[in-house]
């Protein structure tokens, strides 16, 4: 994996203060499409997301660190 479960919390508090997407992917070395693959799967798997097995966050929480 590219990034790790702090740097994809850390983007996803750029993100949620408006900060334009672009900008943020840059602040990490990594595709406006590669960071959005990461919000998915940490929304959608939460810290499995990171696991070799993934579980589907069914608990209905946002993934959180």
């Amino acid at each position: 994996m590219k990034l790790t479960i702090e740097q994809v919390a850390e983007a996803m508090e750029l993100r949620d203060k408006g900060v334009f997407m672009g900008n943020v992917a840059e602040l990490f070395h990594v595709s406006p499409s590669t960071l959005m693959r990461y919000f998915y799967g940490a929304e959608r798997y939460g810290y499995s997301f990171w696991e070799t097995e993934r579980r589907e966050n069914n608990d209905g929480l946002r993934f959180l660190v």
